[in-house]
């Protein structure tokens, strides 16, 4: 079940370098101070790839434009009703192909029988869909227990070198994933194992996590791109 009828399968990823991140070293004031310090800028790179991990982790999705492979095993169809299928990664930027399997047959669904809400993630099957045939004809068993693979295409575009943002990285995004290298930077400094530390010229109180003025923030800015585990 690992792969697609078509032997390929598309998991979704995080961005791996930087030319793929919705943030780039110079587009906030925090990230051009690293950019001109020496003992940091070395390391902006890559902090800003594990901040951008990070808030896919945080939101439960993906933001980086990708082609996913999603499989729903086990399926219930049902030949007198619409077949809903709700996708885990939004936005929906298109649905490329659908695939059916009952018994040993599998089939590409045509689109002719497919039913998408792009908005909502949504894909819905008609219920007179045929697998022998992409022509409508009734699942000759109801309740028919199945497995279904969807490829669809989501996310938003990151290529800075278009003029195009109709499809940009929420800016809410962007700025909560600046603040996460702060966050991320700020670690490398904090003394573990206690909460206060103090020298003549130099003081510290550490923040538990939920408590850490940072993230206390970027948590606010992601608030409304969260997906539930269960979508």
């Amino acid at each position: 079940m690992s792969l697609t009828p078509d032997g390929t399968k598309n998991n979704p990823v995080h961005p791996s370098n930087i030319d793929v991140c919705w943030i780039q070293p110079t587009m906030f004031p925090n990230l051009v101070k690293y950019s001109n310090d020496i003992t940091k800028s070395p390391y902006l790179d890559d902090t800003i790839i594990a901040a951008c991990s990070m808030i896919d982790d945080m939101c439960n999705r993906y933001f980086l434009k990708q082609t996913i492979d999603e499989i729903f095993p086990n399926t219930i169809l049902s030949h007198d009703r619409y077949n809903t299928f709700i996708l885990k990664n939004i936005p929906l930027i298109e649905v490329d192909k659908v695939w059916v399997q009952i018994v040993s047959t599998v089939a590409e669904v045509s689109n002719t029988y497919l039913q998408v809400m792009e908005e909502e993630a949504i894909v819905k099957i008609l219920p007179t869909y045929s697998t022998t045939a992409s022509v409508p004809y009734p699942f000759y068993i109801d309740n028919t227990s199945t497995n279904i693979w969807i490829r669809y295409e989501s996310g938003y575009d990151v290529d800075y070198s278009s003029t195009s943002t109709t499809n940009e990285v929420p800016y809410n995004i962007r700025m909560a994933t600046s603040l996460l290298v702060d966050y991320l930077f700020a670690s490398f400094d904090v003394q573990s194992g206690v909460d206060s530390f103090s020298t003549q010229t130099y003081s510290q109180k550490n923040s538990t996590a939920k408590n850490d003025a940072v993230l206390s923030r970027v948590s606010d800015l992601i608030k409304n791109y969260k997906l539930s585990n269960v979508r």
